[in-house]
């Protein structure tokens, strides 16, 4: 097994396309007793759905390494924030064009857009009179950003118990200001920083160089079975939000330890199709960009339901069409890059 960070690449080119299809398909909420296919399908998107996030911050946590504040900033936190940025100037600048196509005001439309990317707040919350849009996939970047930043003061603590002990307290005030959404993404990074701090103690503790028992698997698997089952604790994806409270995180922490364990006891196969899952993995944050873009700027959804007249068909089309169009993209901008830096 090798002990670094790279190892992941293979899982986070998986998660990244797991996110992009849970925002392309709809799957309705069912009660018990359901028909057994379609309480399966329902079961895997769930298990798929709120593994994704904690995941990703965990193994983003294993790679994470204490560093003065300035260091930390100039390699980590601004780059991620001026990623973010140039993203949202993307979205306006082709929302602007938008209005000023089809001949309405361009200030006023672009005003909730404008707001939701300055204050990164999640949709349906107001602010100076008017109601925000969906700030999309990439509140991710901006979490990781102000979650770096807290870890980093975290770790300034010597004692490992009182470090877990404020990763505690900030978790439970994340859950407690999702009634009152605040902006920054407060919230978000509030419950996220205790899945980086996470995925830090596992390579500190050399957890998954440990075995790990048959029954530890399970017992998570089993866990995570009957918080999916139950409606009020489905987890939303897009915000990290937990209606179920501490006993959703502890689940989705031990399955995301199960799925770090297990990836990194992966041997690395030759192959088109692995090599190309590690470079999804090397280039994710770059395809979370392109992504909020693609499902900002292309009205795919639109078009397909034009065409198509069942639902699930449009979801499947919907999803594979923005994934290749997503992924296509993202390499063309790595190939100008490439371009550009040869050229220097």
């Amino acid at each position: 097994m090798k002990n670094h960070y790279t190892m992941f690449q293979p899982l986070k080119g998986i998660l990244m396309l797991l996110i992009i299809f849970s925002h392309s398909f709809y799957i309705p909420e069912f009660s018990l007793p359901v028909n057994p296919l379609s309480g399966l399908f329902r079961f895997l998107y769930d298990f798929a759905s709120f593994t994704c996030i904690p995941c990703f911050f965990m193994v983003c946590g294993y790679g994470f390494r204490k560093k003065p504040l300035r260091i930390l900033m100039q390699n980590t936190v601004l780059p991620i924030l001026r990623a973010y940025l140039i993203t949202s100037v993307i979205i306006l600048v082709i929302h602007a064009l938008r209005s000023f196509v089809v001949g309405r005001d361009v200030l006023p439309s672009l005003l909730p857009r404008i707001l939701c990317y300055v204050l990164m707040v999640i949709p349906g919350t107001t602010y100076f009179g008017c109601t925000v849009e969906n700030i999309g996939p990439i509140w991710f970047l901006c979490t990781l950003a102000f979650t770096s930043l807290m870890l980093n003061l975290i770790l300034q603590i010597k004692e490992q118990w009182k470090q877990g002990v404020v990763c505690l307290v900030l978790c439970w005030l994340g859950l407690y200001l999702r009634d009152f959404p605040p902006p920054f993404c407060i919230s978000q990074s509030c419950i996220c920083c205790s899945f980086l701090y996470l995925g830090y103690q596992i390579r500190q503790l050399k957890l998954l160089e440990k075995k790990l028992p048959w029954y530890y698997t399970a017992g998570a698997l089993l866990l995570c079975l009957l918080l999916c089952l139950k409606k009020s604790h489905r987890i939303v994806v897009s915000y990290s939000w937990f209606p179920n409270g501490l006993a959703t995180i502890v689940a989705v922490c031990f399955l995301s330890y199960i799925l770090l364990y297990y990836a990194s006891y992966l041997d690395q196969p030759k192959g088109r199709f692995f090599d190309g899952l590690c470079w999804l993995g090397q280039y994710s944050f770059l395809l979370c960009c392109v992504h909020q873009v693609e499902g900002n700027a292309l009205p795919l959804r639109t078009l397909l339901a034009r065409v198509l007249k069942d639902s699930m068909w449009q979801d499947a089309v919907y999803f594979l069409s923005r994934t290749i169009l997503c992924i296509s993209i993202t390499y063309l901008l790595v190939a100008i890059g490439k371009q550009r830096r040869l050229r220097a």
